[in-house]
């Protein structure tokens, strides 16, 4: 098994992760399907998209750089 999967699978269970994944799918159909019920183009449905990737992708760096740990004292 893989060092990264090893630290990711130690740090959350497996149904955190499953749960994850599906909630994930679900919000993503949503938004595509809100954006065809607007009646918007193919193209600002692959804006939206590429949109929802980069907010995927952004969220952990800056929750990980803004995140102030405390240490003990």
């Amino acid at each position: 098994m893989d060092v990264k999967a090893r630290i990711i699978m130690k740090r959350f269970n497996f149904a955190y992760i499953l749960a994850s994944l599906i909630g994930g799918a679900m919000v993503y159909r949503m938004i595509i399907s809100l954006v065809l019920h607007f009646g918007l183009s193919t193209d600002d449905m692959k804006l939206f998209t590429a949109i929802i990737v980069a907010l995927a992708l952004g969220i952990p760096a800056l929750k990980s750089k803004y995140s102030h740990r405390r240490t003990p004292a």
